[in-house]
């Protein structure tokens, strides 16, 4: 079962532990889950690499609080 993709823009505030989002995916136990994330970092609009502007991020899939999986990376 698919479903058509949800894009929203927001701004962010990162967290005194440079937080700067968090979002739940709710999966069905049952059944095969997919899940795309698609994040731009941009400043006034405008994405930081194409400012020339490098920040590092760290993504974290949680299960239930443990940390499942981690990914890293630049912009």
């Amino acid at each position: 079962m698919g479903c058509e993709p949800v894009e929203y823009t927001d701004v962010y505030t990162p967290s005194k532990y440079g937080i700067i989002l968090k979002e739940k995916v709710f999966i069905s136990p049952t059944e095969a889950t997919a899940t795309y994330m698609n994040i731009h970092l941009m400043k006034d609009g405008q994405d930081l690499a194409a400012l020339g502007i490098k920040r590092g991020f760290k993504l974290e899939i949680l299960d239930n609080g443990k940390v499942i999986q981690t990914k890293e990376g630049t912009n």
